[in-house]
Order: C-alpha cells, then sequence, then structure tokens
C-alpha cells in the first residue's frame, strides 16, 4: 500500500504540473500513449501493471515515464522553458575502493525524494540496481555489480524529441544487456536517441571513468583525465558548445550549471586516498550540489557493488 499511495502521491503532482502549463490532462495523455504504442512502446507492459496499481490511465503513466523527453518538447513546440531536472556527477579513483562514482539529482517535485526506491532487477543469474521512484520503468542512475555503474543529467534540447531510445531506456537496456564498461560506454555513445542527454558511466578499474554528451545521434566521450572528472547540466566538448546557446536569458541557470561541477571537482580532488565510500560521498554535501531542490544523492563503488543512498523525506 505504501508503494501505491507514494507512486499515486507524485504522479498526481507531475500530471498536475503538466496539465495546468500544457492543456487538458487526459486527452494528451491518451493521445500521447497511442503515439508511444506506435513506435515500439517500450516497457509498455510495466507501465500499464503501474497504472492499475496507481488508479490513473496508462497514457498518464507513459507521459510520465517519458517526462525527461516531455521536458525537451516543450521548449520546441512552444518555447515553453521547463524546469530543469538539474544533476551533478563525478568520477573518481580511490585505493582500496577503485572507481567512484558521485551523483546528485535535483527535481523540481518535493515528493520525489519519499518516492524514491532501489530497485532490484534479476533474470537468470543477472542482477543490476537502480536508484530510481515508484512507477518510473526506466534507469536514471543504476549500477551492475563488478562492472560499471551510470547516470543520466539533463541536457540542453535541440530539436524536437522523436521515437528513438529515451535516454532512461537506454541506460536500463544496457545494463541488460552489456556486460563490461567498454561495451557499454559503445552502446551509450552509438544509439540514436530521443532527445540529447549527459551519461556518466565509472568502470570497476582505474582510468574507466567519462561523461558521454549526447545529441540524438552525435556523441562525444570525455575520458577522465587529471584524476576527477564531473558533470553539470552544460556541454564542455567544443563541438557541442552552440547548445548552450539555450541558456541565452537563463545566465544564472548557467553560472549555476558550471559551479556545481567545478564544486564537486574540486571537493573530490581533495579526497585522501585513504577516504572511504562514506567519505567520499560527502562531497556531495557542497553547495551548490546540495540545495533546496535536492531529492536525491548517491555514491556508487562498481569493483565491489557497494551503494551508498540520500534522499529528501
Amino acid at each position: 500500500e505504501s508503494e501505491t499511495a507514494s507512486a499515486s502521491d507524485l504522479a498526481e503532482k507531475a500530471m498536475s504540473d503538466i496539465a495546468v502549463a500544457h492543456g487538458p490532462r487526459r486527452v494528451a495523455a491518451w493521445a500521447f500513449e497511442k503515439l508511444y504504442r506506435l513506435y515500439g512502446g517500450r516497457y509498455a507492459r510495466e507501465m500499464t501493471s503501474w497504472s492499475d496499481a496507481i488508479g490513473i490511465s496508462s497514457g498518464e503513466v507513459a507521459a510520465l515515464n517519458c517526462s525527461y523527453e516531455l521536458s525537451h518538447l516543450w521548449e520546441h513546440v512552444g518555447g515553453i522553458r521547463m524546469p530543469i531536472f538539474g544533476c551533478t556527477s563525478g568520477i573518481r579513483f580511490l585505493p582500496g575502493i577503485g572507481m567512484v562514482h558521485l551523483r546528485s539529482m535535483d527535481w523540481g517535485l518535493s515528493s520525489l525524494g519519499s518516492a524514491t526506491r532501489v530497485f532490484r532487477f534479476v533474470d537468470g543469474g543477472r542482477e543490476f540496481f537502480s536508484v530510481g521512484i515508484v512507477g518510473f520503468v526506466g534507469v536514471l542512475s543504476g549500477m551492475l555489480p563488478g562492472a560499471y555503474s551510470i547516470s543520466i543529467n539533463w541536457a540542453p534540447p535541440h530539436g524536437r524529441p522523436v521515437f528513438d531510445y529515451g535516454p532512461s531506456f537506454l541506460v536500463r537496456e544496457v545494463l541488460e544487456t552489456c556486460d563490461s564498461y567498454a561495451e557499454a560506454v559503445d552502446v551509450l555513445a552509438a544509439t540514436n536517441l530521443s532527445t540529447p542527454a549527459f551519461f556518466t558511466v565509472c568502470g570497476s578499474s582505474r582510468s574507466q571513468g567519462c561523461v558521454i554528451e549526447r545529441r540524438r545521434k552525435k556523441a562525444h566521450v570525455r575520458r577522465i583525465r587529471g584524476g576527477v572528472i564531473t558533470q553539470a547540466n552544460h556541454h564542455v566538448a567544443r563541438g557541442f558548445r552552440d547548445r548552450d546557446d539555450y541558456w541565452y536569458g537563463f545566465e544564472d541557470d548557467l553560472r549555476d550549471s558550471r559551479s556545481r561541477a567545478s564544486s564537486l571537482r574540486s571537493k573530490m580532488m581533495k579526497l585522501k586516498d585513504t577516504s572511504t565510500l562514506e567519505a567520499a560521498s560527502r562531497c556531495l554535501e557542497v553547495e551548490p550540489v546540495s540545495n533546496a531542490a535536492t531529492m536525491q544523492q548517491m555514491a556508487f563503488a562498481p569493483a565491489s557493488g557497494h551503494l551508498k543512498l540520500w534522499c529528501r523525506s
């Protein structure tokens, strides 16, 4: 019952925001579901199960599961700037632990923290974990123990989203099928996406860490250099920086994104080689990485499969 209540509350608040800004809720959700199923409808059965449990339409559940893509759609079709799903991530090697992947997620829904869950996916002898939310079937942050971890950061939109792979669905499929860090990076970089995203990928061996800056059909892989790599919500790769014109008129948000990335990098660089995973996770407490909109913070150690998680109650 608690799972159903959490999912229902989160869905209601999220859909209320969408309905106020973007028209009749049920009609729009019905039309979206028809299109979603027409173009493949990945994980549609799981979404239907959640809709039955929550008591809202399967179209509304589909829309909620594609809220990342929809945040890009509204900006493109109507010039409506949706709230940014602010994220900050970083990777560093620590002796005795291996590669450490830190991740902080900001979202404007206050109920998201209490709706956070760690999901365990098991298929035969394969097992991976996702730090997700009830009712959401994609993966925003996940780990295949002994191999790698992945997290998604919101990227500036670039054109109208299409029905190729949604970023969170691709991450889930990678965790389901890719056995190594190198294979995961290759698939995340090569697969056509529905809309741009940033992927932070952390392996189990030293030097296995990168950020993949993605447009729909293009990718730039930034490998870890100088001991630490971080990512927020702006482009760093030279060939992709033109998308930062999205921030014109919202320079405070761009400064915030840059400050989050640099602040996390500075804290991670200062970690001692003897630091524990818990000590490393405290790097996320620095402002503005940690702020009023922060709903989840986590630390992955893929080599051991250890995970530490904090969420706002």
